[in-house]
């Protein structure tokens, strides 16, 4: 059904695009569908080490003279804990830059490049800003399916005066070695900043090359940002940023909201009621398809969703690997995850009334 509705609209677009009158006319139905919804630019303050690295970074793509550029500085390392604000402080750098010169943004996975481009704001020149994977940077190619990863030296590099790599610890050692040497190999001397955590997500395959490079270079480090000011929240957050917390630092934090000794059914209750007398969502948050599963059937049974109108409803998503039905009935709070627009963000909700 997706398909045909599919067909239909490129069959509708396609008459609409015979009808222009002119190709003036056509020009402007094109910078119609070349709109991109961008979240609106906000203004934060920001501490002293965020500002420091920012100005750190500002400086770095400055130079006007070649000489004086190539004996600075060229790599920054931004360190701190979670959340410290390194990715937001990496965003605001990209977005100050790019009035100026052209940035590249390097992530080490496609979800990354999905949540940065989700951030870009509506600024004048955010098009100069480029976002990509470290493999999609350094070119790798699979021209067959048992061939093996071929890269070649990213030239593209040369149009770029402010590199800006998030996430650093998931580099593994062949690609970031890669990458750096394809960076000192520039003429002009780009600026680039590298952003880690060592203590978070390690390679995949393991290394230790970019922990080793983050060492020799000039480093500023972040202090963590606390959005909350009560007491045990904060006790708590400095507790796990550092070892994995115990079962009863666990039970002790979380106190009667820990509902070990009820059933789904009851807890599912409960997070709706909290909904209603909050009037935001809860969010119920699974590691596997099954317990999701489970969540979404006794929400449904909730909401008294019998079986002959499961039976009717809509197929779900087959990457979910799940057999439970999509309905629309009142009070159901749906979230709909936009795969195929990346662009506009990963996700929004719809309440039906």
């Amino acid at each position: 059904a997706c398909f045909q509705h599919k067909q239909e609209a490129s069959f509708l677009l396609y008459h609409r695009v015979l009808q222009c009158t002119d190709a003036h006319e056509y020009e402007m139905l094109r910078q119609a569908w070349d709109t991109v919804n961008r979240p609106q630019y906000r203004r934060f303050t920001w501490g002293p080490q965020q500002q420091e690295a920012l100005d750190l970074m500002a400086l770095g793509y400055s130079y006007e003279d070649e000489d004086t550029r190539r004996a600075s500085n060229r790599f920054l390392f931004i360190k701190g804990k979670p959340g410290s604000g390194k990715s937001l402080v990496l965003l605001e750098a990209a977005v100050r830059a790019c009035p100026h010169i052209r940035v590249l943004i390097v992530c080490p996975t496609g979800m990354l490049v999905n949540a940065f481009k989700s951030k870009l704001p509506e600024v004048s020149g955010i098009e100069n800003i480029s976002v990509d994977t470290i493999h999609g940077v350094l070119n790798y190619k699979r021209p067959g399916a048992d061939s093996k990863v071929s890269w070649s030296p990213p030239t593209a590099l040369r149009q770029y005066d402010l590199i800006l790599c998030d996430e650093g610890s998931q580099y593994d050692d062949p690609e970031w070695e890669r990458l750096f040497a394809s960076i000192k190999e520039q003429p002009h001397s780009p600026f680039t900043v590298l952003v880690a955590d060592f203590q978070q997500l390690q390679p995949v395959s393991g290394g230790i090359s970019c922990h080793t490079f983050c060492d020799l270079m000039q480093t500023v480090e972040l202090g963590t940002v606390y959005r909350s000011s009560d007491p045990d929240h904060l006790l708590f957050q400095n507790r796990i940023r550092e070892t994995q917390p115990s079962r009863s630092d666990l039970i002790e934090y979380f106190g009667d909201r820990h509902w070990h000794l009820r059933s789904l059914m009851s807890c599912v209750a409960e997070g709706m009621r909290l909904q209603d007398e909050s009037g935001s969502p809860f969010v119920w948050l699974t590691n596997t398809n099954s317990g999701a599963s489970d969540v979404c059937r006794a929400a449904l049974k909730h909401f008294e969703v019998t079986a002959d109108q499961l039976a009717l409803g809509y197929l779900p998503d087959p990457t979910s690997k799940s057999d439970l039905r999509i309905v629309a009935t009142p009070g159901l709070l749906l979230r709909l995850t936009r795969n195929f627009d990346k662009q506009r963000g990963s996700y929004e909700s719809i309440k039906f009334d």
